[in-house]
């Protein structure tokens, strides 16, 4: 079957165009978002939430939640990337097509950051260093796009008990490390629910088109050749 054929099938199969839908509603949703955080209109109500991440800090827990908004921290992505494309076993199937799609969408945050410019809350009540704005938050876009891609090609080259113990995992990991943002003092509200919002819309038009491209075509019966096709 053609590239063509292949690609075309989306427009046949109601899942794919049900994952389409869902992307653009999300899109939709860091459409709204942005715009109350460029106007000015979520302030007050990112200000309160920030008060309240305050006054939730405890002195045993600083170091947990710092240590969890390092699981979607640059170097902790790269370095985890690195490996899996230095081990044999995962760097064609997870390690290469994850370090694609990272590489690519982390380029469009950083246009999305540059393009808001929203600064980020009072340094003075950090608990982690940082550098550049705010919206939309890193850690939960990428952090997210890293997780549930790789909770995807695991599921897609893997099987056994530990995957569906990863799958549960992963999936709610990247809604805890954002958390942790606003804890941290980083970032607002406003930030990581973008971050997650665009995350979540770039995985699902990634999965489509490797399901109806990639995928497809990998799991598409092979037909024999004519020499041994039946009479």
């Amino acid at each position: 079957m053609s590239n063509t054929g292949r690609g075309n099938r989306i427009l046949e199969k109601p899942k794919e165009l049900k994952q389409l839908s869902d992307a653009m509603m999300f899109i939709c949703l860091f459409a709204v978002i942005s715009w109350f955080v460029a106007t000015g209109k979520a302030a007050e109500f990112n200000g309160s939430v920030m008060q309240t991440a305050y006054s939730l800090r405890q002195s045993w827990l600083n170091p947990v939640m710092i240590g969890i908004t390092y699981l979607a921290s640059p170097p902790f992505i790269i370095g985890a990337i690195v490996l899996l494309l230095i081990i044999p076993a995962t760097r064609k199937q997870i390690g290469l097509p994850l370090g694609i799609v990272q590489l690519v969408t982390f380029g469009i945050y950083k246009l999305l950051k540059a393009s808001f410019a929203i600064p980020r809350p009072d340094p003075t009540m950090w608990l982690v260093q940082e550098t550049g704005y705010a919206f939309p938050s890193g850690h939960s876009m990428n952090g997210l796009i890293f997780y549930w891609m790789l909770v995807y090609l695991i599921r897609k080259n893997y099987s056994g008990k530990w995957v569906d113990a990863v799958t549960v995992i992963f999936t709610v990991l990247p809604f805890i490390i954002a958390l942790t943002r606003v804890y941290v003092g980083v970032h607002w509200l406003t930030d990581i629910a973008g971050g997650l919002c665009f995350g979540i819309a770039c995985v699902t038009f990634v999965r489509v088109a490797m399901d109806t491209v990639i995928y497809a075509y990998r799991d598409e019966p092979k037909s024999p050749p004519d020499g041994n096709k039946a009479a």
